[in-house]
């Protein structure tokens, strides 16, 4: 939750904006600078966990 990636396209969906913000921080801490409101279209990427990435390797296992 510390590399949490909003992209917002330009209204002609030809341009992307990209920002980061650390979600983690904003939630202990309350509002950041990097915050920013969501809108319609938005995409958030939110990355895996390390521990989420061995959870998906262990039913790949498991399934094969």
């Amino acid at each position: 939750m510390r590399e949490v990636r909003i992209i917002r396209r330009s209204p002609d969906g030809q341009q992307h904006d990209l920002r980061m913000t650390d979600l983690a921080k904003a939630l202990h801490h309350g509002d950041q600078p990097d915050m920013v409101p969501l809108a319609r279209q938005d995409i958030v990427f939110v990355p895996r966990t390390g521990l989420a990435n061995v959870g998906i390797a262990v039913q790949q296992f498991l399934a094969a």
